[in-house]
């Protein structure tokens, strides 16, 4: 795995810890660190992801899940026992590790397709569709400033969006979902994604 994406899931679980009811088993940089110490540097842990054939994020999630529970267990057994288990929030720990692992692709795929813009000389492509799907611009105020025309504005949009669709899709691609099921991976993200 790279460094980068082992940073991304860092700060994605313990962005999750911190509103789950796992919080009061420690601090969450030292149980994500101990979830990779001893479950991801295990010899077997990418085969056997392979073989279940769960998309990374699913099987890194599951795994963090039954690693913090093994974790309160071994508390309540030591003389400094918490006071109670946490409650199972297994399916708010999910979805609340879904949005975090959403809002993570969604910077990652921004931050490619507007890379991708910049080294095409397509920079003006990807303001236009950056100021008015996620500023609001309207379309005239941006037509007026870039000196473009309808027609012209529409086909910078398109192809920006284009990068922006490769860069999910590629990232999507990577995390082991397979090409024909990325769409409805997508669907299901924007759902994790809603307030």
């Amino acid at each position: 795995m790279t460094s980068r994406f082992l940073r991304c899931v860092r700060r994605t679980f313990n962005r999750s810890l911190r509103g789950s009811s796992y919080r009061s088993a420690g601090e969450p940089h030292e149980l994500t660190q101990g979830f990779f110490a001893d479950r991801v540097s295990s010899t077997d842990f990418f085969e056997r992801w392979l073989d279940s054939e769960l998309p990374l994020r699913r099987w890194l999630m599951n795994g963090f899940l039954f690693y913090l529970r093994e974790v309160v267990r071994q508390m309540q057994r030591s003389p400094q026992a918490l006071d109670s288990e946490p409650a199972d929030e297994r399916e708010a720990a999910q979805r609340q590790f879904e949005r975090e692992w959403g809002l993570s692709l969604v910077r990652r795929a921004l931050e490619r397709a507007r890379a991708s813009c910049d080294r095409r000389g397509q920079r003006a492509h990807w303001e236009i569709l950056e100021r008015h799907y996620l500023h609001g611009v309207p379309y005239a105020t941006l037509i007026e400033e870039f000196g473009v025309s309808t027609k012209e504005a529409a086909t910078m949009v398109r192809t920006a969006a284009g990068k922006l669709r490769q860069a999910f899709f590629d990232l999507l691609d990577r995390d082991g979902i397979p090409e024909a099921e990325i769409e409805g991976e997508i669907l299901r993200l924007m759902e994790a994604l809603r307030p």
